[in-house]
């Protein structure tokens, strides 16, 4: 409880939070886009050529944001709470694990309503 309210008395701390939350919004609307992208190409009859070559590519490009959005979250919590050792790895990554499923429930839902 006391390092609690060490964070939010610190006055760096809510520069932290917004450097979190744009980050955050960055990195999910760029996963966003590209899993629309895969769902787009699977839905549609595109050329074979380019369905072998779109798929492989937008995972690349998943995956590399996916890590991003692991590795900036996790230095963002380290320098909030000031301990490299205060955020433990497990909780971090259920944590984000939960929000990116409540990103892709809400995108599946959204396209599934888009008339095809």
């Amino acid at each position: 409880m006391r390092k609690l309210i060490s964070i939010i008395s610190d006055m760096k701390s809510p520069e932290i939070i917004r450097n979190i939350i744009r980050e955050t919004l960055l990195a999910s609307a760029m996963l966003v886009l590209v899993i629309s992208k895969i769902i787009y190409i699977n839905r549609n009859d595109w050329p074979y050529l380019l369905y072998i070559i779109a798929e492989p590519v937008s995972a690349i490009i998943g995956l590399t944001t996916t890590i991003w959005f692991i590795s900036i979250i996790n230095k963002y919590f380290q320098e909030l709470t000031g301990d490299k050792e205060s955020l433990s790895f497990i909780v971090f990554f259920s944590w984000f694990l939960g929000v990116e499923f409540i990103i892709l429930f809400n995108l599946i839902i959204f396209i599934q309503r888009i008339p095809a």
